[in-house]
């Protein structure tokens, strides 16, 4: 049986305010669709002594948006740099299938991270490298953050 935030964010995930398809959920896009509007990835990070919620969604075409899922306003949104966008392409796009991943352990900091990758390759990531991907994503998101 789920816990109630893993419903939770299940519900969050599917009600996105940019309305991913539910092809493209399922990771069945056809030929025909636009990629561009894909999420490609969805990171979040919740919890924590003040209770943050972050989530960071970078589609396809290298354009993000970051909010604060808390107060449900949007904190920064554009195009990833070009070392960024050349990298979510190349290789978590091409490279890894569709994957989701969620920390075991909160540490002293107290955060919960999970993050849905909806790559288009056949790969998937070991354990060393899902967590290495969830560093990526924390540190992007900050970065992002900091830009405004």
């Amino acid at each position: 049986m789920k816990s109630p935030m893993a419903l939770g964010v299940t519900l969050l995930v599917l009600a996105l305010p940019t309305a991913i398809s539910s092809n493209a959920i399922a990771n069945k896009s056809t030929p025909t669709q636009p990629q561009q509007t894909q999420a490609a990835i969805v990171w979040e990070r919740s919890g924590g002594i003040a209770g943050i919620c972050q989530r960071l969604t970078l589609r396809s075409s290298a354009a993000y948006v970051l909010e604060d899922c808390r107060k449900q306003t949007v904190v920064s949104r554009g195009n990833l740099p070009e070392s960024d966008r050349v990298q979510l392409k190349k290789l978590l796009l091409k490279q890894y299938g569709q994957f989701q991943w969620q920390s075991s352990n909160k540490g002293a900091d107290m955060f919960s991270d999970r993050y849905t990758l909806n790559g288009r390759g056949s790969q998937k990531p070991t354990l060393s490298e899902q967590a290495a991907l969830n560093k990526y994503l924390t540190q992007l998101a900050g970065q992002l953050a900091s830009q405004i």
